[in-house]
């Protein structure tokens, strides 16, 4: 009954130990392990509205309405609450299970295939794909037919991401490594990326596949490699692409246990070479043509008005300008160094000076003929040059 209560401070520890881990763990700093929990929290948050899972099984059955290769359970909204979610049972045989559907005479070949193209359809055609498809998640019923279950976590990709995949696969294919390296950066922005060692590290990935079919490569092998380059070159991954890669990644799993021969990479394929066909396609370019020429003549509206205001802010005095700076710290912090060496070398002086002045006038009190508060000044500027003498020689700089 509390379980909203339970999850909300579980996720407020785990927030603040990844807090932690990012300020203290340098490596850390390139997964943004802050970010992956806000996104863990946001995913798991929506999973507690089951109104919000619902229709998310309804946009789902939208989706694949016409496809005979997939059941989607329907939703009976009067029964269904953010506390429940009233729906279809459904008594199949979990994908997973690989010798009772050989036993039960299913085609385990097909099912792979067809399990590979509903979850590319979901990405590649619907943008809208299902975000947890383990095994446990996916049954198989009559006719070879795979119905997916638990609609809570739910993923979403936006054309511009979809098109950088499709290059992505696309470079790999044709050992493109400059295009791969470009879209990498693009997909895992850094500022610490050393590009020359990038692409060295790049190439020698993909001198492993040259000339190997498709058909022998393995996807997983191909994440986990990339996965060892955005870490090694402190890209930062966004979380919002886990998701994305998890889908992925399933693909292969699931299909190479019902089919030996399965290869994700060949199901891949034909998905990308679409898609970039109708990312050519003479209605696709009208479309876009379109849309930029209403954004130009919206910018070319909008243009007057901002000059306008840009003015009205110079003439008021409010212009402000953000000055970043960035490398400059080890210059600032030696100019304070040599700054504050100046001025202790000033005062010294000034108290050597001062003290003989003070000898020579011969102001009382005074020790053996000599005024007290000259020897003073004296020793505290002996021992202050000997302090700026031991710390110059310790930097190196003597």
């Amino acid at each position: 009954p509390d379980i909203c209560h339970i999850i909300a401070v579980d996720l407020e520890i785990m927030l603040y130990l990844a807090a932690v881990m990012q300020k203290h763990i340098v490596e850390a700093e390139d997964y943004d392990p802050v970010g992956i929990v806000k996104e863990f929290a946001d995913n798991i948050t929506k999973e507690l509205d089951y109104t919000l899972e619902a229709s998310n099984i309804e946009r789902f059955a939208k989706n694949f309405k016409d496809e005979p290769a997939i059941y989607v359970p329907h939703v009976y909204r009067d029964y269904t609450t953010e506390k429940v979610l009233t729906m279809e049972y459904i008594d199949g045989i979990k994908i997973s299970e690989v010798r009772k559907l050989k036993a039960d005479g299913y085609d385990c070949n097909l099912i792979a295939s067809q399990g590979a193209m509903l979850i590319l359809k979901q990405i590649f055609e619907y943008n809208f794909f299902h975000g947890d498809p383990h095994p446990g998640n996916i049954f198989i019923l009559p006719d070879n037919v795979l119905c997916f279950l638990d609609y809570g976590m739910m993923g979403r990709i936006d054309e511009e991401t979809k098109e950088s995949l499709a290059s992505l696969v696309n470079a790999f294919i044709d050992n493109d490594v400059s295009e791969i390296v470009h879209l990498f950066i693009k997909f895992y922005p850094s500022e610490r990326v050393d590009l020359r060692k990038f692409k060295l590290d790049t190439w020698e990935v993909l001198d492993q596949y040259h000339g190997v079919p498709l058909k022998q490569i393995e996807l997983k092998r191909v994440f986990r490699q990339a996965l060892y380059l955005i870490e090694k070159h402190h890209l930062k991954i966004q979380p919002e692409l886990f998701l994305l890669g998890k889908a992925l990644v399933s693909i292969e799993s699931i299909g190479s246990s019902l089919d030996p021969d399965f290869n994700a990479v060949e199901q891949t394929q034909p998905f990308i070479k679409e898609f970039i066909l109708k990312k050519f396609s003479p209605h696709t370019i009208a479309h876009k043509l379109k849309k930029n020429l209403f954004e130009f003549f919206a910018l070319f509206q909008e243009f007057p008005e901002e000059i306008r205001n840009i003015f009205s802010l110079l003439k008021s005095g409010e212009m402000k300008l953000k000055f970043d700076h960035r490398g400059l710290e080890p210059f600032i912090a030696k100019m304070d160094q040599v700054s504050n060496r100046l001025a202790f070398s000033i005062i010294a002086a000034a108290l050597i000076i001062g003290s003989a002045l003070i000898v020579l006038s011969q102001t009382p009190p005074l020790i053996f003929g000599v005024p007290v508060i000259g020897l003073v000044g004296f020793l505290v500027a002996a021992f202050m040059g000997l302090g700026l003498l031991i710390a110059i020689s310790r930097s190196g700089k003597l």
